[in-house]
């Protein structure tokens, strides 16, 4: 039993001390040259067969495009209010609601995309997606 726990006690004892054979010797004037890469330039090419099917490649057909007619685009449910004018100013404002949102424009103003041409007491002139629209005023 002596035998085996002096065997375990030198095991321990050789392994806590380092071995001065594994040591390294590293030169101090050693200088570092970085190796120069050959890089081979490379291109791509056209494939005419499938290398797994053995089958020619074909592509795809263009497809005809046909002329699709413009869709019409739904024009903004606009109602005219009234008038407001100051009597000093010359310049009229009129109420115009435009998809239920009410707007005070002058004349040449543009909102929600719609543009007040022109206007008297009883109608308006709109212009909305290059159209002119003729409203009249409500009761």
């Amino acid at each position: 039993m002596l035998i085996v726990w002096g065997v375990i006690a030198l095991k321990i004892n050789t392994g806590l001390q380092p071995i001065d054979d594994l040591k390294a010797v590293v030169p101090q004037n050693q200088s570092f040259r970085p190796s120069v890469l050959k890089v081979d330039s490379f291109f791509i090419q056209n494939v005419d067969r499938d290398p797994f099917l053995g089958t020619l490649y074909r592509s795809p057909k263009k497809q005809k495009q046909t002329p699709r007619s413009p869709q019409p685009k739904t024009l903004k449910q606009i109602t005219y209010s009234g008038i407001v004018q100051n009597k000093g100013h010359k310049s009229p404002v009129f109420v115009v609601q435009i998809n239920n949102r009410q707007y005070i424009l002058k004349k040449g103003q543009t909102a929600d995309s719609v543009m007040l041409v022109r206007g008297t007491v009883n109608e308006i002139v709109v212009r909305q997606q290059k159209q002119l629209q003729t409203i009249q005023r409500n009761p």
